[in-house]
């Protein structure tokens, strides 16, 4: 299962999760943002979320961070089912600064949209499915770590785009979010929170 937590500093989130997770998880965004030219008008936001691929893929290369995790087997759960093994499971590791994240996880709500009005699929598919734990686990993360105020702000946006009949980020220029990014790590950390 995708986790997500926010970074020490509070410049941007660690997101964590087994082999199986992050592969899923790089498969459903490579097939939601489309093939290169598929949406020219979004060719800068595909890039974006691209980059989350990329420190996925390298994260499964194991070119990222590890943790141990507890996987909820004890010694004497692993003596009752006759097996021998360990109690912790080991669970990859990325990190991405946080205005990064934010509008990867917004974008991909167009994203979603566009993939399944041009498949003709149902909102329940597996990819998009996918991509929206990784939303929901980034959301949770923002719950546990802004105020209640600030966290209220930033759940209208949660909508998928599809409800408004809309798309927020056609023809969007991606150099704001650099911007964005260079202001949010100059800032003090209390700011930040």
């Amino acid at each position: 299962m995708i986790s997500i937590q926010p970074t020490h500093r509070l410049t941007g989130v660690t997101v964590s999760g087994d082999v199986h997770d992050f592969q899923e998880l790089y498969d459903a965004l490579h097939t939601v943002v489309g093939e290169e030219g598929e949406y020219p008008n979004y060719d800068a936001v595909r890039i974006r979320v691209l980059g989350v691929c990329y420190d996925i893929r390298h994260a499964i290369m194991g070119n990222r961070g590890a943790k141990h995790v507890p996987n909820g087997l004890d010694r004497d759960g692993m003596r009752y089912l006759s097996i021998t093994g360990s109690d912790m499971n080991i669970y990859l590791t990325f990190e991405v600064l946080l205005p990064e994240m934010m509008f990867v996880s917004y974008a991909l709500n167009d994203f979603i949209h566009l993939f399944e009005r041009n498949n003709k699929t149902h909102a329940w598919n597996s990819t998009s499915m996918a991509v929206r734990k990784f939303q929901s686990a980034f959301a949770t993360c923002l719950e546990d770590t802004l105020t209640e105020k600030k966290f209220a702000q930033l759940k209208k946006y949660f909508l998928s785009s599809s409800l408004w009949n809309i798309s927020k980020y056609d023809g969007y220029m991606t150099q704001y979010v650099d911007m964005f990014n260079i202001k949010f790590i100059e800032m003090d950390r209390d700011k930040r929170g």
